[in-house]
């Protein structure tokens, strides 16, 4: 399914005159000149002595998912056009992370995982880039705590692209809206919140009316990455999967597929809204009143949460 285009709406609301053959960039919809650039998916630690999060505040769409003890972790993406000089640190994989990246083949940038996802990895032919196996596209940070401390960039990662001759994007885009306009049957909300269980990971985000964007605060305190940059998102998304703990180390099971609630956020108003996802191959799509929503270009921030998980906005 192609992304919502319409260039006479674009040049409406730009100063310059945009070529014939623009195209919205297919991880978050802003309209670009060039060719899509090959997305690069990269667990990203959220532990407390992993904090703060390098390159965080440049990544395009973002996951942020439970994992063992009410802890989360970011899988963020990325593009190989982007320029940054430190991205991580990088964590280890779980299978609903692969859920999530497999329908936008990108290349999974993590560093080991459990025992189901490095199975899944392969069973799935998903283009994997692991720490475990392939130093040279990472580097330890000594000022940061083992384990979290493995930090990789967007030179390293363009290197392994260009050794693995990736250049095909297949990337399965969303619907995009470039009106502006606010939806009908919204709830107006300033502030949404997420009560992640683990300590200081709940997460609050405030709609700024000048810049019509939302600013993050993780666990009390503005989030900002480790270059000091605030975190911000154009629109937010929070979904609601179902979880179970399958073993001894409080490892999750996240039923990805399937139908289920949630809540979009943009323009200081929320909706509630549906998700579904019919396959791995497929991403997962939002509807309101069974009409697939279009979303406004921007960077994207989705809170994944379970039946253990309050929220409000």
């Amino acid at each position: 399914m192609e992304a919502s285009l319409n260039i006479d709406k674009i040049l409406d609301k730009q100063e310059e005159d945009i070529c014939s053959n623009c195209q919205p960039d297919p991880l978050n919809g802003e309209i670009r000149d060039i060719e899509p650039a090959y997305p690069l998916a990269v667990i990203i630690d959220n532990h407390l002595d992993a904090r703060p999060a390098l390159g965080l505040s440049e990544a395009k769409l973002v996951y942020e998912i439970p994992v063992e003890g009410g802890i989360t972790r970011y899988l963020a993406f990325f593009s190989s056009d982007q320029d940054i000089k430190a991205i991580g640190p990088v964590r280890s994989a779980r299978p609903y992370f692969i859920d999530f990246l497999q329908p936008l083949k990108a290349v999974f940038v993590h560093c080991g995982g459990s025992p189901e996802a490095l199975v899944n990895i392969i069973t799935r032919d998903i283009v994997d880039l692991n720490e475990f196996y392939n130093e040279d596209y990472f580097w330890r940070d000594d000022a940061r705590p083992a384990p979290h401390n493995v930090i990789t960039s967007s030179q390293k990662l363009n290197k392994y692209l260009d050794e693995k001759s990736l250049t095909d994007v297949k990337i399965e885009p969303w619907l995009f809206n470039y009106d502006d306009k606010e939806t009908k049957d919204k709830t107006t909300s300033s502030t949404i919140k997420i009560e992640y269980i683990a300590d200081r990971h709940e997460v609050s985000w405030l709609y700024n009316e000048e810049d019509k964007n939302y600013t993050r605060i993780l666990g009390g305190e503005d989030h900002r990455d480790a270059e000091g940059n605030l975190i911000t998102a154009k629109t937010i998304i929070i979904s609601e999967l179902n979880s179970e703990v399958i073993d001894e180390k409080l490892r999750l099971k996240i039923q990805t597929q399937g139908e289920g609630e949630a809540v979009i956020c943009s323009l200081g108003s929320c909706n509630k809204a549906q998700w579904k996802k019919t396959s791995n191959d497929d991403r997962e799509r939002y509807y309101i009143k069974n009409k697939e929503i279009e979303f406004l270009p921007g960077n994207f921030w989705i809170e994944i949460v379970n039946e253990g998980i309050n929220y409000s906005f």
